[in-house]
């Protein structure tokens, strides 16, 4: 495994008239958007690369304070910025349609309390990845030229750093940089960082992909710290803010054959490539410093069995009581039968040394194939949504083991879930051909007794004509609850 340092790499033809997709097999040079001019990544230092950079041990080492003992995840002490307006802001990136019925990239913002869309928040540019750092209140937006929103080796990418009026919906851009094409769904935002699973064939790794970490300490003049080849491709990814210094640990959900004693069969008898029978879930953990260093690899922990796709997401404990825990939930194959779903569990684990914490909460339902987590702080509730065969939206207790989840049922497979903490709302996004919705519910009740009511017009009013593929929500940080 080789780590690579930052690397030049070459600029873009920017113009402010629309967005050009190339066609299939041609190589194309142009990324067309309205956010600005492109900068150039620094140039490479080939003193600096390093090989076989490798961390040992159930706990981090090195710059970041590990072993002071101190939780280096915690955002509860981060300090906000005070001129952050006491208001909400949905970023909903997606498709439309032109005159001929073509579909076009979008990227546009609404207001929660109604689902208005803001007067100038609509651009037309096709975006995988929305990231919102609440601690600065900055946008992160990655722009790509494919002909989908699932990026593919050969498109080139583009991040921006924006801010956004929450009321007007004007963008204003801050500074932008070509980074290698991020892997759909496998990015998050740490202190002065924003990490991504990306495709890089500068990069010698086994899985085709590797471990980006960019620079965003200064957002007018973004770099690429490193990128740090990988063997697997991870299925997930949970990135925590360090409350000591800038980085943060992260924990990659990974799918590796069992052993032969894993409870499903020798791995031979998996043929699902990593989905089901034969096939083990594990925890790679990943060390981002302080300092300008590579990405560090470090402990694995083996989950055990698994049926369908796990859902993860990194939860930041209740409001000046409690600590970050990163969840993770999947299901156990059925004995003999690996192909089908069994037992359902939800798991909390510490995101320094991914350590277990209380009790594994137990889910029942007929799907093992899950989107990543949503949370609610203030309500102390984990939100879980899955794909085909439970379409039902759930609100789950995390501060009483006795309390009672809450559901609603959609008419649709679970794409995505997002909460948005302004108005108390539960997005649930869906597009497939022309049946496209965004759902919402407004999330009520207590911590120990949860509600879900369905919003309806004139109450929720989302741009029609917008296909929602991906959302980006507007937390800041410290989170604060209402009385």
């Amino acid at each position: 495994m080789r780590i690579f340092h930052s690397r030049s790499i070459s600029l873009w033809s920017v113009r402010a008239i629309g967005f050009v997709v190339p066609a299939a097999g041609v190589a194309a040079c142009t990324l067309v958007n309205s956010f600005g001019e492109v900068r150039q990544a620094p140039p490479a230092d080939a003193s600096t690369d390093t090989t076989g950079m490798m961390e040992t041990g159930p706990m981090d080492t090195g710059s970041h304070d590990a072993e002071s003992g101190a939780s280096e995840t915690s955002t509860m002490n981060d300090a906000g910025d005070a001129s952050f307006p006491d208001i909400g802001v949905i970023v909903i990136s997606g498709r439309v349609s032109d005159d001929a019925g073509n579909l076009q990239g979008v990227l546009t913002a609404i207001d929660p309390t109604h689902g208005a869309e803001l007067p100038n928040a609509r651009e037309m540019l096709n975006v995988p990845v929305v990231l919102y750092d609440g601690v600065r209140d900055i946008w992160y937006i990655i722009e790509t030229n494919g002909q989908s929103l699932f990026p593919t080796p050969s498109d080139m990418a583009i991040l921006h750093a924006e801010t956004l009026d929450p009321v007007s919906g004007t963008w204003t851009d801050l500074g932008q940089l070509r980074i290698p094409p991020p892997v759909f769904g496998l990015a998050g935002v740490q202190t002065n960082r924003l990490v991504y699973i990306g495709f890089d064939n500068q990069v010698d790794s086994a899985s085709g992909t590797s471990f980006v970490t960019l620079d965003t300490t200064d957002p007018t003049n973004l770099s690429i710290y490193a990128s740090t080849g990988l063997d697997i491709q991870p299925q997930g990814i949970i990135a925590t803010r360090s409350q000591t210094g800038n980085g943060g640990p992260v924990n990659m959900l990974e799918s590796v054959p069992c052993p032969d004693d894993g409870g499903t069969g020798d791995a031979g008898d998996a043929g699902s490539g990593g989905i089901g029978g034969g096939y083990c879930l594990q925890i790679q953990h990943v060390t981002v410093p302080t300092n300008p260093d590579p990405a560090t690899l470090g402990f694995t922990v083996p989950l055990g069995p698994f049926f369908g796709r796990p859902a993860y997401g990194a939860y930041l404990g209740a409001p000046g009581a409690g600590s970050p825990q990163d969840f993770i939930a999947w299901s156990l194959p059925v004995p003999g039968n690996p192909g089908s779903p069994g037992a359902t569990s939800i798991n909390a684990y510490a995101p320094l040394n991914f350590a277990a914490v209380g009790s594994p909460i137990s889910f029942q339902t007929s799907d093992g194939f899950f989107q990543p987590f949503a949370f609610s702080e203030c309500y102390q509730q984990l939100l879980l949504t899955a794909t085909n065969e439970d379409l039902s939206v759930y609100a789950i207790p995390l501060s009483s083991a006795t309390g009672k989840l809450a559901s609603q049922m959609t008419t649709h497979s679970g794409q995505s879930l997002y909460y948005e903490p302004y108005t108390s709302t539960v997005l649930s996004p869906f597009t497939q051909g022309d049946g496209y919705v965004l759902d919402a519910y407004t999330l009520g009740g207590s911590a120990s007794m949860p509600s879900l009511t369905h919003r309806t017009a004139p109450d929720w009013n989302p741009p029609a004509d917008v296909r929602p593929e991906v959302l980006g929500i507007r937390k800041p940080l410290p989170i604060t609850c209402p009385p």
